[in-house]
């Protein structure tokens, strides 16, 4: 975890990564993708697929509601919720996972 100041016309607020500007903990998760089925998935370019959305501060595309993750009290209710959004370069990367 670590403690961050999110400005008001920083890059994650635009882009809907953080709710709101101020001093804000970050919790980090790190995570490894991996396709175990026996194709490739074909998603196509980013610019020219309906599921990605440019973002104009990252200057690429972002793959909206790739990743959601919610925290849980002991008792089991909900207390936080996040997404990711990976983003991707119609230039660098040809839409095929392997």
């Amino acid at each position: 975890m670590r403690s961050e100041v999110v400005a008001a016309d920083s890059c994650e607020l635009h882009d809907g990564c953080m709710r709101g500007p101020g001093r804000r903990t970050l919790l980090e998760l790190r995570f490894t993708l991996r396709n175990e089925g026996g194709a490739a998935v074909e998603l196509g370019r980013p610019d020219q697929n309906a599921m990605f959305y440019p973002s104009l501060c990252q200057h690429e595309y972002v793959l909206d509601g790739f990743f959601d993750a919610e925290l849980r009290d002991d008792s089991g209710e909900s207390w936080r919720t996040a997404s990711s959004r990976p983003a991707a370069s119609p230039a660098v990367v040809p839409g095929v996972v392997r």
